[in-house]
């Protein structure tokens, strides 16, 4: 019996190997994200895409060994440039992680809708600290949306398992 042959693609850059598919899935799921949203995605899923392949941690918090809920609370006590880093690393976490590995969460303590809940709160937290902190209308209306339309950017992830995305991630390693 004959393995399946697959055609290798070869892109320049992770980044470029994700922006067509991103771009896809956003149309084969029929919704609609802004410009900077997609690129957001698009920047997210490379960055642990090159973080999976060095053995190094997307963000600096450890979020794959402490719960999302306590990194979350030990926030509130951080300056603002800290807390700052700290919603976007959790927000990216749990956007990357309901999105890419939705299945696998029907099997753990904390269930999807946990990610989820943890990623809106702190997309939405990142939007007003920008909006009413550092007035800085692009990027609350960047984090906004990513609160609005969290499930949709989950959507898309969960579209890219279909196009031989993961096993390009998996490949790098």
């Amino acid at each position: 019996m004959e393995a399946e042959q697959k055609d290798i693609e070869v892109t320049a850059t992770v980044a470029a190997f994700f922006y067509e598919r991103v771009k896809n899935a956003v149309q084969k799921q029929k919704v609609s994200l802004s410009e900077i949203s997609e690129w957001y995605a698009v920047n997210l899923l490379s960055r642990y895409a090159i973080a999976y392949d060095s053995d190094v941690n997307a963000s600096e918090l450890d979020l794959e060994k402490t719960p999302v809920c306590i990194v979350y609370h030990e926030l509130i006590k951080q300056s603002l440039p800290q807390r700052i880093k700290g919603y976007k690393a959790i927000g990216d976490f749990t956007l990357f992680t309901s999105g890419f590995f939705s299945d696998s969460l029907m099997r753990k303590l904390f269930d999807i809708d946990y990610y989820i809940a943890f990623g809106i709160k702190s997309y939405n937290a990142l939007s007003h600290i920008y909006d009413y902190e550092y007035w800085d209308k692009n990027k609350s209306a960047l984090f906004a949306e990513l609160t609005d339309k969290f499930k949709t950017f989950g959507n898309v992830q969960k579209c890219l398992h279909g196009d031989n995305s993961t096993d390009a991630i998996r490949m790098l390693k």
